[in-house]
């Protein structure tokens, strides 16, 4: 697999799941009558998916025209490309079932999803950085 399609997958998957997250809290918090709590869950995963975007679209941008076929075109070794799509999926998976059972289950609180979410963007997030930073460069969170 080429280093270009592995850049591609990861940083969507991630952006996707991120956002997908984003609008479930909403969506339980809108239908439930629990904005604060809504706000409140989303402030966690709103520094993470800005570092993750900024990362991802920087790249983006500086290569959208002078592709430098040499770094690009290297193909990623097999058992490197399946752990870090399997890490990074796992993440996403975990995520959007987490947040979307604040949506189709009304019987789980958001306290107990902030718990979760909490865990898995504290445990993935620095396996997840780890392999953003390699792919992406120097990440930094914002302020």
């Amino acid at each position: 697999m080429k280093l270009l399609t592995l850049k591609r997958i990861l940083g969507t998957t991630s952006l996707i799941c991120h956002f997908l997250g984003i609008i479930f809290i909403f969506a339980a918090g809108f239908r439930r009558d629990e904005f604060n709590n809504a706000y409140e869950l989303s402030v966690i995963l709103a520094p993470m998916t800005s570092v993750y975007g900024a990362a991802f679209l920087r790249e983006l941008v500086a290569n959208q025209t002078n592709f430098d076929d040499s770094y690009l075109n290297q193909t990623v070794h097999t058992f490197s490309f399946y752990t870090q799509i399997t890490i990074v999926g796992l993440f996403a998976f975990l995520l959007v079932i987490c947040t979307g059972a604040l949506v189709f289950f009304p019987a789980i609180e958001f306290s107990q999803t902030k718990t979760f979410i909490v865990i898995i963007e504290s445990v993935f997030g620095i396996f997840v950085g780890l392999i953003f930073e390699t792919l992406f460069g120097k990440i930094t969170k914002p302020a």
